[in-house]
C-alpha cells in the first residue's frame, strides 16, 4: 500500500445513512466532509503521477510562493481514491479508527499564498457500530486522516488516468 495523504483535518460534516441493497436496506455508509489548510507538497499523493501534480500545481505560485494568478478560485480534481484503507486518528496521539474500504472523492483544493491551500475532500467508509460512536465523538474535531491506497486500485486506475486530471473554476 502507498499513502495517499496523511494530513490534519477538520472533520466539518458528517453525514450517516444507510445503503440501500435491492429491497432492503443495506450497511451503514458515512460521508464525511474534511476540510485542512495545508503546504502544496501533502497533495502529490491526490495525484496519478508527479507529472500530473506539477503540470496543475506547479502554475498556480511564483518561485516566491506567491499566487501566480488571481483567476483560479477552486481546483476540482477528477480522481477518486476507492478502495482505500483510511486511518483517522484523534490527534497525533489519540484513539484511532481503521476503515478497510473508504472512498476519497469530490476533492477541492483552493490556491492560498505562502504555497499553501485550502483542501476539502469527502471520505466515505462504511463504519460499524462503535466506528459511528467514535465518529460522532470526534465530529467538529481535528483528526490525522491516512489514506493508502492499495496496489490492485493503484493498477486499476492507472488505465483511468488517462482523462483530464483536474478542473479549474
Amino acid at each position: 500500500m502507498r499513502n495517499q495523504l496523511d494530513v490534519m483535518m477538520n472533520m466539518a460534516h458528517m453525514n450517516l445513512r444507510r445503503e440501500k441493497a435491492g429491497e432492503d436496506e443495506g450497511p451503514v455508509a458515512a460521508d464525511l466532509k474534511l476540510t485542512a489548510e495545508i503546504g502544496v507538497d501533502a497533495l502529490k499523493g491526490l495525484f496519478s503521477t508527479k507529472n500530473a501534480f506539477d503540470t496543475v500545481m506547479g502554475a498556480m505560485w511564483t518561485a516566491k510562493g506567491e499566487l501566480a494568478t488571481s483567476d483560479v478560485d477552486t481546483i476540482t480534481v477528477a480522481r477518486e481514491l476507492t478502495g482505500c484503507k483510511v486511518t483517522l486518528k484523534a490527534g497525533d496521539h489519540g484513539t484511532a479508527e481503521d476503515f478497510d474500504s473508504g472512498e476519497v472523492n469530490k476533492i477541492r483544493i483552493k490556491p492560498l499564498a505562502g504555497k499553501c491551500c485550502e483542501l476539502t475532500i469527502r471520505l466515505q467508509v462504511h463504519p460499524s457500530d462503535e466506528q459511528v460512536a467514535w465518529l460522532a465523538e470526534h465530529y467538529g474535531y481535528d483528526l490525522r486522516v491516512t489514506v493508502a491506497q492499495r496496489q490492485q486500485s493503484l493498477d486499476l486506475q492507472a488505465g483511468a488516468s488517462a482523462g483530464a486530471e483536474a478542473a479549474v473554476h
